[in-house]
Parts: C-alpha cells; sequence; structure tokens
C-alpha cells in the first residue's frame, strides 16, 4: 500500500524539476537576448583634461561625450607620457577623475584614458596631452622680515613678512624669538605666532626678533628679522605736575586755546582734549559734545557761562587727566531765553503793550522796541513811523493787520534782535465811523447820494524797493453826510496798468475801510520823486461799474 503512494510524490517532483528548469531556461535566453539588443559605448568627443600644468595643482578630467544604451558608468586611468604625448604608462593609484601633479611628473605630460561601460559593453578613449608639466619654485626670501614698534614692556610690536619670491600662494607662518641683548641665542616665545607681540615681563633686557616661515607646493623657507632693541622695563604712567590753562579772550566768537600743562612720566606721551561749560562760578560744568581739539571756538551758549578744557596725557604705563582753572565769564551780544510777548487786545483804540522777552547777559542790557504792520497772515510786514515803545495804540490803518514788535537787546558787546509772535488781525474800533457818525452799510446808499473814497493811507509811506509791499487802505463814505460806509466794493489798479500787481476787489469793513497790497512790477520807475499812481474806484454791489452811487479817483505816493 506505501509502494503506489511514494511512486507518485516521485513522479510530481520530477514534473516540476522539470518545469523549473525550462523556466530557467527560458530567463537564461531572454537576458542573452536583452545583452544583445543594448547598444555598447561609441565616444563622440574625447576627453578633455583642466588646469595648469605645474608641480602641486591639480588636474580634472571630463569624460567626453558618448553615445550607447543608459545607463553608463566611467573609470579614470591617468597616464605619464613623455613631452610628445607618447610612451605613456599609467601611473599606480590614480584612478580617479583627478590627480595633483607630483615631482615626478615634471617634464612630463599628462594623458587621462576613460574606459565607459553598459549593459552593451565598454570601450576605452584617450584625450589630448596636456603642456609639459613645470616645477614650482620654492619660496625665497628677497627681503628680510621686519619688526615696528617701541621695545618696552606692555607695548605691542608688529611684523611684517619681508618680501618673497617663489610659485604662488605662498602662505606665511611667524614665530616671535627672545635673544639675547645682541640678537644671538634666540629661542621660541610659546604661543608667541602671530604678526603682533606685546612684550611681557620676561622680555625686559632681551632683544625680540621675527621668524617667517613661507611655505608653497614646492617647500618651505625660513627668514628671520634684524633684532630689536633690548626691551626696557615698563615705564611710569603720566602725572600731571603743573596745570593745563586756557588762553584767549572769553568773548562770543573768539577762540580758546589750551595748554598741556606739565606731566611726568615715560615718553612718549600723547594728549587729548575735553572743552566743558561751568556755570558762573566754575563749577557744575559738562562736557560739550564734538569739543575735543586744542582750541574751542566760544558760542552763544557759553555767554555767561565759564569754560575749561580737560587734558588727557597717555603712554604705554597708562593716562591721567586734569582740568584747567575755569575761564573768566563768556561775554557776547545778549542770548535770548524767551521771546517778547505782546499782551491786549487787537483792536483800533486799545492799547497793546510788548515784554522785552528774557535774556542772559553778563552786562547790563537796554532794549529798544519797534513795532510793525503786516498783513493778515502776519506776512509782508513793515516798521511803523515812530512806533518805538514799550506799548503801541492801534489806529484805523492798522484795521485787517497783524501787528508784532521787534526788541533790540543791546549790551556793552552788541545787539541782538528777537520778534514777538504776530497778532491777529486788528479789529475796527467798537462804534467806529466816519465824520462823528455810525457807519452806514452800502445798501442803504441811493441816488442822488454818491459813494466817495475819501481817505487814502500807504504803508510804507514811499515805496523804495520792489522787495517790499505796498499795503493801500482806502476810507469810504457817502456825500451826503459823510458817514463811513460798510459793504462797499473798492478797485484799485496801477497806472499804467503794468506798474502794480492786479489784486481782487476789497470790501469795506465797519469802520470804512478796505485794504488792498500791491506787488511792485519791474515796469515801475523807483526814480527818486516818480509817483506810483493808482485809479480807484468804489461801488455798490449790484450797481453797473460806471453808473449807480459808483464814483472813481486817481491817487498817488511817492517813490524815494
Amino acid at each position: 500500500m506505501q509502494q503506489p503512494g511514494r511512486t507518485r510524490r516521485l513522479r510530481r517532483l520530477t514534473l516540476a524539476l522539470a518545469a523549473l528548469s525550462a523556466l530557467a531556461a527560458a530567463c537564461l535566453t531572454t537576458g542573452a537576448a536583452a545583452r544583445s539588443a543594448a547598444s555598447p559605448p561609441a565616444n563622440t568627443a574625447p576627453p578633455t583634461i583642466a588646469g595648469t600644468a605645474q608641480q602641486g595643482d591639480t588636474l580634472t578630467a571630463s569624460s567626453g561625450s558618448w553615445s550607447g544604451a543608459t545607463p553608463m558608468s566611467f573609470t579614470y586611468d591617468w597616464r605619464r607620457c613623455n613631452s610628445k604625448g607618447a610612451s605613456c604608462a599609467s601611473i599606480s593609484g590614480a584612478g580617479g577623475q583627478t590627480y595633483v601633479l607630483t615631482p615626478a611628473d615634471v617634464g612630463h605630460t599628462l594623458r587621462v584614458d576613460v574606459t565607459a561601460k553598459n549593459g552593451g559593453g565598454s570601450a576605452s578613449a584617450l584625450s589630448a596631452p596636456t603642456q609639459t608639466v613645470v616645477a614650482a619654485d620654492a619660496p625665497v626670501s628677497t627681503a628680510p622680515p621686519a619688526v615696528s614698534g617701541t621695545a618696552r614692556e606692555g607695548s605691542t610690536l608688529s611684523g611684517s613678512a619681508g618680501s618673497w619670491k617663489g610659485t604662488a600662494p605662498i602662505s606665511y607662518a611667524y614665530q616671535w624669538l627672545r635673544c639675547d641683548p645682541r640678537g644671538t641665542s634666540c629661542y621660541g616665545i610659546g604661543g608667541a605666532s602671530h604678526e603682533t607681540y606685546t612684550l611681557v615681563h620676561a622680555d625686559v633686557g632681551h632683544s625680540l626678533r621675527l621668524r617667517v616661515t613661507a611655505s608653497n607646493q614646492a617647500g618651505e623657507s625660513e627668514a628671520l628679522s634684524a633684532p630689536t632693541a633690548a626691551v626696557a622695563a615698563r615705564g611710569t604712567a603720566p602725572a600731571n605736575t603743573g596745570l593745563p590753562s586756557v588762553a584767549g579772550s572769553a568773548l562770543q566768537g573768539r577762540t580758546l586755546t589750551a595748554s598741556n600743562g606739565r606731566w611726568s612720566g615715560t615718553g612718549p606721551i600723547s594728549f587729548s582734549y575735553a572743552w566743558q561749560r561751568c556755570d558762573q562760578n566754575g563749577g557744575g560744568c559738562g562736557t560739550i559734545s564734538g569739543a575735543t581739539s586744542s582750541r574751542y571756538v566760544l558760542t552763544a551758549e557759553d555767554v555767561s557761562h565759564r569754560v575749561r578744557v580737560l587734558v588727557t596725557a597717555r603712554n604705554d604705563a597708562g593716562s591721567a587727566t586734569a582740568a584747567s582753572p575755569p575761564s573768566a565769564l563768556v561775554q557776547g551780544p545778549p542770548v535770548v531765553l524767551e521771546l517778547p510777548v505782546v499782551s491786549g487786545t487787537a483792536r483800533v483804540g486799545s492799547k497793546l503793550s510788548a515784554s522785552s522777552g528774557r535774556w542772559r547777559s553778563v552786562t547790563s542790557v537796554a532794549f529798544y522796541y519797534q513795532w510793525a504792520r503786516c498783513d493778515a497772515h502776519g506776512q509782508h510786514c513793515s516798521p511803523i513811523p515812530d512806533a518805538k515803545s514799550a506799548t503801541y495804540t492801534p489806529t484805523g490803518a492798522d484795521t485787517g493787520h497783524a501787528l508784532f514788535v521787534q526788541v533790540k537787546a543791546q549790551n556793552s558787546v552788541g545787539p541782538t534782535w528777537a520778534n514777538s509772535k504776530p497778532t491777529a488781525p486788528v479789529a475796527a474800533a467798537t462804534g467806529a465811523g466816519g465824520g462823528g457818525s455810525s457807519a452806514i452799510a452800502v445798501t442803504s446808499v441811493s441816488l442822488p447820494d454818491r459813494l466817495v473814497v475819501d481817505r487814502i493811507s500807504f504803508s510804507p509811506s514811499r515805496v523804495h524797493s520792489r522787495s517790499q509791499p505796498l499795503v493801500a487802505r482806502f476810507h469810504v463814505s457817502e456825500t451826503t453826510g459823510r458817514r463811513s460806509v460798510s459793504g462797499a466794493l473798492v478797485y484799485a489798479v496801477g497806472v499804467p496798468f503794468n506798474h502794480l500787481s492786479n489784486e481782487p476787489e476789497a470790501t469795506t469793513g465797519a469802520d470804512g475801510w478796505a485794504t488792498i497790497t500791491f506787488r511792485v512790477l519791474p515796469a515801475q520807475s523807483l526814480r527818486r520823486g516818480s509817483l506810483v499812481v493808482l485809479f480807484v474806484r468804489a461801488r455798490k454791489p449790484g450797481d453797473n461799474l460806471l453808473a449807480g452811487v459808483s464814483t472813481r479817483r486817481l491817487v498817488s505816493v511817492r517813490v524815494g
């Protein structure tokens, strides 16, 4: 019973082995067919070599260009050839894409053999030869290293590499040597391997030298500086033995000059300066920003103060500072601290008062006042004749104008001027009118009554220049009762037309006055004694320019 079962199992195993054999044969057939189908590499552009043919430099190979199935891999074989690129032999161990030229390559050319491999096979291509490899020149000193600085404990010495020839690049290493006073029997100072070296107590009595080692791809070479002087012991720090002083007149705008005073200490000693502004007693001193030279020009800020200088002496051993005695009180023209102020109501007939402001001065100060009349915006101002006291009462000519006061503060040195802020435009007097009666509205004036420009004022009273505006004020009344008229339209124009700027009509106020500000044009002659002529018209709104209650006249102001 067991024999038939065993026979069946053997039969199934035999059939499985036959199937596996058939599958393996099929795979081998397929792989061979695939290999035969892949195209092998073929070089289409030869490899190239980049780099300088000089000992120590690195050459880099490119694989060139290839056709064939991918992926494709490359291997490199560097070869040393004769000067004509022939008789080449592979260089042991040179199988990378880069190669560093060695002394053995000097006088030879180099080529690289590149092998490309893919599934279809392999192929090789050889580069053109390089230039003949030249040797690198080792560094040679042409000027020895040099050392600068003071040979004193605590000072810093600085070294230079000197001059060298040889194949670049050249690198430098530094070593400071401690020697006997004659510069012999030298030995290296531990850790002193930089271009600078600070002398320590152990260097006292010794000279120092600097050894420079220059290196490049061809080798290295050393050069030695000349010895320094024997290192002296650390000097003594500066100490003041005579105070600094300040010379010059204590007057605004003048220059003060500092002397260093007298100092002990090891030379050389350098000096620096800081100027200070003090109170009237010479105390409470504060440093003046930027004042750091031995000379200082006194400013307005110094007036009524004293000035001194701090001198700092410095050497290798340390530093010390000494202050000069304070200068005399600095004098100058008065310095304004607070501007003048105008108080009171800006109204015709209402007195205005001016403060002198607040000032700083060493000597006593006298104050002088000048009131000025401006346009309503506080611009185009001109002095008011005879208005030169601390008080001023606005007149009808000031109506609609802003006023300000200029204060001149005078001491024994000179004057300084300061202006107040402009007032509001001056209002007409309460109940003001013309001819002693109240003003009437222009709408109440009817024929046969007429409007008339009966009063005119100019500021300035004479024309002196084209840069100063001409402010004209016109008073309008009615012919019957000579009462001031409000609301009338006033138009004025220079004659000829191009002598003054063309300005719009102005309306009379509650006091009957209208103000027009003109610019004096280049066509107007400024010859002394000539006239600036104006055509003036007053009319009722709505009336024809030349009819109704309107009237016209010519007026003038002198030049000079």
